[in-house]
């Protein structure tokens, strides 16, 4: 029987979710009681890879021998390949939504979804104050600083729309009695992604390309 483990997927960040055997391999011939096993998520399919020395001489020969999780049986996990994912912080994030931002991937891989779905929701809320400026106080809420941001053509009618999903959904993190999934929060933070390319990263990445123009163009005069 293939063995199973349990382990928190780097790739859709389920938590504790189950892996099926795939294949293993020993190491080099000086090696030959560790081993590299691969496993693939329950969930998403994708792989991961298990290093393992083995601690005793008897019980099973191998990983892959084991009825169960050749950690309970011998098998000491060396390491984990990949670990867990860190998170993608789009380029030119401001602070302190850079800070928020991390603040909402740490909460979703330490299996906290509510706080995740919160903190995406502050990511957008405070952006939305910070490209109004002191205008933001004649908007009393999230919502009307979104629609008032698109009305300004500052943010395009798909990226009004996402905000207001991360505004409603991060509400419901915050709010409802109902636990927020693991799922939603992943997807929640995956528009907060999106949101801050577009609305931060994008322009940075423009505006640096253009600056290190005129700076070889300056360059270029001063040689004359």
């Amino acid at each position: 029987m293939a063995p199973a483990i349990f382990n928190d997927c780097p790739h859709c960040t389920a938590q504790r979710i189950g892996f099926t055997f795939a294949a293993e391999t020993s190491l080099a011939p000086a090696r030959q009681r560790d081993w590299m096993v691969l496993y693939k998520c329950n969930k998403c399919q994708r792989g991961v890879v298990v290093e393992y020395s083995k601690q005793v001489e008897y019980g099973v020969a191998t990983p892959g021998g084991c009825n169960a999780d050749p950690a309970l049986l011998g098998f000491n996990v060396v390491n984990v390949y990949p670990g867990k994912m860190p998170p993608t912080m789009p380029a030119f994030t401001p602070a302190p939504l850079d800070r928020y931002y991390k603040q909402a991937a740490d909460a979703l891989w330490g299996g906290n979804p509510d706080a995740s779905g919160a903190m995406s929701r502050k990511v957008v809320d405070v952006s939305t104050q910070k490209l109004l400026g002191e205008e933001a106080k004649k908007f009393g809420t999230i919502q009307k600083r979104i629609d008032e941001l698109a009305a300004r053509h500052a943010l395009t009618p798909e990226l009004q729309q996402w905000a207001h999903v991360v505004r409603l959904e991060g509400n419901d993190a915050s709010h409802d009695e109902d636990p927020y999934s693991q799922e939603e929060a992943d997807e929640l933070l995956s528009f907060v992604e999106v949101y801050l390319t577009y609305v931060y990263m994008l322009p940075g990445r423009l505006k640096a390309r253009r600056d290190q123009a005129d700076k070889e163009k300056a360059a270029a005069a001063a040689k004359k």
